[in-house]
């Protein structure tokens, strides 16, 4: 009953946001602990990683729910757990989001294991699709990276599970977003300055865009080249419409 309680049965990973929240605060401790001299540019840092795979909806539709989760979900948790250290905490709070923990990783470095990351996720193997649908070509994530530092981490109230969560959690979810906005298959930084960034209208419109890539995609493979255009057309015009609603400052004539 315990082991139901703290881990999903399908990867064997962590699930419980009160065990991962519990496990964060040991984690933080034990960065906290006074450590060794090391220089400023190359200070170690904590990161928490949350995993996004892209897209999922459209993997459900390829391929059926069994598959999805035996040949995709469970096998890329264990391709991940192998592609990192044992040290490196990875946990499952979502259906497709996977998250974790790294302690103890070089500021300098920050960029090249958010880069890791994706590129581990390229490696999985795809199965193939039943007859009808067409293959993705790699399975891709977004990525988003809440790094901290010694002052910032000592500055969190970390009593709680629920507080450790909005501490921690949150900022990473915020980067997976805006890599998602910016066009999936990559891993942004948390950047508080970034939040209120407007984004031009090219830049929304590719992510709508690429939201609707695997219909894209299925209307090439039947070489249905007019409804293609077409449908580009319609999703064109109505992101201008809600582009002009969202973000009235940056329209102009």
């Amino acid at each position: 009953a315990e082991r139901t309680q703290k881990t999903d049965d399908l990867t064997g990973l962590i699930d419980s946001q009160i065990f991962v929240a519990k496990r964060m605060q040991v984690e933080a401790q034990q960065f906290l602990a006074p450590p060794e001299a090391e220089a400023a540019e190359d200070e170690e840092v904590m990161v928490w990683a949350e995993i996004d795979l892209d897209d999922f909806k459209a993997l459900n539709t390829i391929y059926d729910h069994s598959t999805v989760d035996f040949q995709i979900l469970k096998p890329l948790a264990a391709l991940l757990r192998e592609s990192f250290r044992e040290t490196d905490f990875l946990c499952r709070l979502g259906g497709d989001e996977l998250n974790i923990i790294f302690r103890g990783v070089k500021k300098s470095a920050v960029t090249i294991l958010g880069q890791k990351i994706v590129d581990v996720i390229h490696r999985l193997p795809l199965p193939e699709p039943s007859s009808g649908q067409f293959k993705p070509d790699i399975l891709t994530a977004s990525v988003g990276l809440h790094v901290m530092d010694r002052s910032m981490l000592s500055k969190f109230n970390l009593t709680s599970p629920e507080l450790v969560m909005n501490s921690i959690r949150k900022p990473a979810d915020s980067a997976t977003e805006r890599a998602k906005f910016l066009g999936k298959d990559r891993c942004e930084v948390y950047n508080p300055d970034a939040e209120g960034i407007v984004p031009t209208f090219e830049v929304y419109l590719k992510s709508v865009l690429r939201k609707h890539e695997e219909e894209f995609r299925q209307m090439r493979h039947r070489q249905d080249y007019a409804t293609l255009d077409q449908f580009q057309e319609h999703l064109a015009a109505a992101a201008r419409v809600v582009y002009q609603f969202k973000y009235p400052v940056a329209v102009t004539a």
